[in-house]
């Protein structure tokens, strides 16, 4: 007999209430697709918030994406010396503010290609009108790219990296 562990039955308990309660959330393929989003509140560069229309809300409110394969400033810096630490939370609010604006104003949003990473958080990419905003970051140079979810902490302290 299979033990399910906690964290496989909580994903296949969600999947399953998605599927029963709404259409906002259909299978594509190995893809899923989720649509319509309200975007409540960006938090930071690369993590958004989220409300799925006709779901409870332990599912549907306040839901947290990080979009996938991109890293940007952190508002919560813990580099070192001050100066970089400061440095790095301005450019991650200037960064936030320019994500802010791009998604409040959209008229279309999708999210598509959604998984679980670190911490049990929702990873996804994210189209804005038909752009992708994980894309658009990275040509911006609000982002640089992570390799298989990988980070390098001490990325935004180095002043020549901005």
């Amino acid at each position: 007999m299979r033990r399910v562990t906690l964290c496989t039955w909580h994903t296949k308990c969600l999947v399953a209430v998605l599927l029963m309660l709404t259409p906002a959330v259909s299978w594509g393929g190995t893809q899923w697709l989720i649509y319509p989003v309200n975007i409540s509140r960006v938090y930071d560069g690369d993590t958004l918030y989220i409300n799925l229309p006709g779901l409870p809300a332990v599912f549907g409110e306040d839901l947290g994406i990080r979009l996938s394969g991109v890293d940007t400033p952190e508002l919560r810096s813990r580099c070192k010396p001050e100066a970089a630490k400061s440095r790095e939370r301005l450019y991650g609010q200037y960064v936030r503010d320019k994500l802010s604006e791009k998604i409040m104003e959209a008229q279309s949003i999708r999210i598509f290609n959604v998984s679980r990473g670190s911490f049990f958080r929702v990873v996804a990419d994210v189209e804005v009108d038909g752009v992708l905003i994980n894309q658009w970051l990275l040509d911006n140079h609000y982002a640089y790219a992570t390799i298989n979810g990988k980070t390098n902490a001490d990325y935004w302290c180095d002043s020549a990296n901005y």
